[in-house]
Order: structure tokens, then C-alpha cells, then sequence
């Protein structure tokens, strides 16, 4: 009798689990949706969806691969703010409010927080993506006159992507922030440098390992650092799903000559040695998966 219940008891456990996290899924899915910060976020999506199509509908010249590479832009701008709004409050809002310790008394482990509300929020941020790529492939269809579902598909893997890597980013950091203050300060500041810095620390690190700032020919490993960007690895994740236009969301000062392969090209520099396209893909996966170990790990020895 004593081998029977030990050998079917992992079995209970492991349902009970998978039961606790889809109820904390669920919950937290009814209160991202109720977010009205998201909901603005998803209109501003849906609204520059249209335009871009409208105008490409008025014989703008635009190929159906460039359209479609221009919903990259706004993709990339408004999908990582969204998974950082919802993500960076869920855990650390929690903890600040009480909520938190309500919840771990169902009895639900820290573990179990974690992922259920990483499940809930991606599904919504996946939900709101699958909803922006189902419209427009309707208004390509009024607008262009033409089927652009193809490649609005290769388009939406990358982007899903890209949305559950910020928020892996913003849960991880939720996790281990105790105030939603200083979580939304921390996510926010690091979507930012990626945006904005994320030369100056490539540079910065080339020039601390060879004292002079990048120039052609660069080597690999200033491609492979700057393809840890998750803005820059949606480009190229995008290549790989067969859409190659979209152009990452970045600014640039001209600290890192010939990381452009088509300008260094046109000028005959030799090519930095690039990494494959799949690469990309890995590096979503990366940016999904590692911040939340890291927050669940500090967040189960975390005093609460």
C-alpha cells in the first residue's frame, strides 16, 4: 500500500501544481486585460497598423515585403513597453500591496507566482499580437488589394518573441524588486539603454579589450555582442522567418564603422563574420527564459 501511494503521489503533486499556476494565469490574465494602460498601448498598435497600410494603399511604391516590414517599427516601440507595464507590476505590485502574501498562503509556492503570472501576462501580450497581425491582414486585403497573411505570419513569430523577452526582462525584475517603483525604474532604464546606449556599450567594450574604437573589419564577436540586443535580434529573427525589411528600432552615433553590412559592402570594407539567423531566435529564447530563473531563484529566498 505504502509503494502504491509513493509511486502515485509525484503524479498528484505535479496536478496540483500545473492547477495552482493556470488559476494564477487565469487571475492574472483578467487583470492585465483590465489594464487601461495596455489597452491604450493596443489601440496605438491596431491604429498604426491601419495607417501604415492605408498609406501603402494610396500607391506609395512600397513592395508587399516593405509594408509589412514597417509594422516592425511600431511593433518594436509598443510590444516591449507592454510586456514591461504588465510585467514589471505583477509580482512587486503584489508584494507592496499585501496581495502577495495572501496568495502564498493558498498554498501556492513562489515558484508557482512566478510562472503563473509570466503564463497569464504572455498570453495576453500573444492574444493582443495574434489580434494586431488578424487586423492587419484584413486592411492589407481592403487597402492593397492583396494577400499579405504570408508574410504578416512570418512576422508575428518574431514579434511574439520579442514580446515575452521584455516579459521575461520585466518578470524577472518584478520578481526580485520590492517595490513596483523600482521595478518599472529598473525595466524602463534598460529598455532604454537597449534602445538608445546599446552602441555606446558595444563600443565600449571593444575599446576595453583593444583600446581604439571599432572599425572595419569588425570582428565576430562585436556582431555576436550586438545581437544580444533583443531589438536587434527581432530584425534578424524576422530574416529567418522570411521577412527581411524590418530594420531594428535603434539609435546610432557612429561609434561602431561597418557594423551596416550593406554600407560596408558598398565601400568594400571586409565584413564582420555574422552569425547565422537562427541565432536571433536563440536569443529571444534567452532573454525569455534566463531573467525569469534568475527573479525566481532571488525571489524564493527573497524575505517577503
Amino acid at each position: 500500500m505504502s509503494q502504491s501511494t509513493r509511486s502515485v503521489s509525484p503524479d498528484v503533486g505535479q496536478t496540483a501544481t500545473t492547477s495552482r499556476v493556470v488559476t494564477i494565469a487565469r487571475t492574472e490574465i483578467k487583470r492585465t486585460v483590465r489594464s487601461r494602460s495596455l489597452q491604450v498601448l493596443m489601440v496605438l498598435m491596431l491604429t498604426a497598423t491601419v495607417l501604415i497600410f492605408r498609406t501603402a494603399g494610396t500607391g506609395s511604391g512600397f513592395s508587399d515585403q516593405e509594408v509589412v516590414g514597417l509594422l516592425g517599427l511600431p511593433f518594436q516601440l509598443i510590444v516591449p513597453i507592454a510586456a514591461i507595464l504588465t510585467g514589471a507590476f505583477s509580482i512587486s505590485g503584489d508584494r507592496e500591496s499585501g496581495t502577495l502574501r495572501l496568495l502564498l498562503g493558498l498554498p501556492s509556492s513562489r515558484t508557482e507566482v512566478v510562472l503563473g503570472k509570466f503564463l497569464g501576462v504572455g498570453t495576453v501580450i500573444t492574444v493582443g499580437i495574434a489580434s494586431t497581425i488578424a487586423v492587419a491582414a484584413l486592411v492589407s486585403h481592403i487597402t492593397i488589394g492583396s494577400d499579405q497573411t504570408a508574410i504578416l505570419l512570418g512576422i508575428a513569430g518574431p514579434t511574439i518573441l520579442l514580446g515575452w523577452g521584455f516579459l521575461g526582462f520585466a518578470i524577472g525584475v518584478s520578481a526580485v524588486a520590492p517595490t513596483q517603483k523600482r521595478a518599472t525604474a529598473i525595466t524602463t532604464g534598460g529598455y532604454l539603454t537597449l534602445l538608445f546606449l546599446w552602441e555606446v556599450v558595444v563600443a565600449g567594450a571593444h575599446y576595453a579589450v583593444t583600446q581604439r574604437l571599432p572599425e572595419p573589419p569588425l570582428p565576430g564577436w562585436v556582431s555576436a555582442l550586438e545581437l544580444g540586443n533583443p531589438i536587434i535580434a527581432y530584425a534578424r529573427a524576422a530574416e529567418a522567418f522570411g521577412v527581411s525589411t524590418v530594420a531594428p528600432l535603434r539609435v546610432t552615433f557612429g561609434l561602431i564603422r561597418g557594423s551596416d553590412t550593406s554600407s560596408a559592402a558598398q565601400a568594400g570594407a571586409v565584413l564582420p563574420t555574422q552569425p547565422p539567423d537562427f541565432v536571433a531566435i536563440v536569443v529571444l529564447g534567452l532573454w525569455i527564459a534566463v531573467p525569469v530563473a534568475i527573479g525566481t531563484l532571488r525571489f524564493r529566498r527573497a524575505d517577503i
